[in-house]
């Protein structure tokens, strides 16, 4: 019982940090893509990097 105590918690962490980088990786998307239709090619190419990232990082928190 004490250790479900212990990993209920971090279980939560872990999820709300899951969401952060999901969300952050859905605003980069969503900039490199206005970047694109503006024309803006560096724009959208250093966006879609950061979105990578966010993503990969999201990744990496799945268990």
């Amino acid at each position: 019982d004490q250790c479900i105590e212990k990993v209920e918690p971090i279980k939560s962490e872990v999820q709300w940090n899951i969401d952060f980088f999901n969300s952050k990786f859905r605003q980069w998307e969503k900039l490199g893509t206005q970047s694109h239709e503006c024309g803006a090619v560096g724009h959208a190419v250093y966006a879609a990097h950061q979105a990578s990232i966010y993503d990969n990082l999201s990744d990496q928190c799945l268990w």
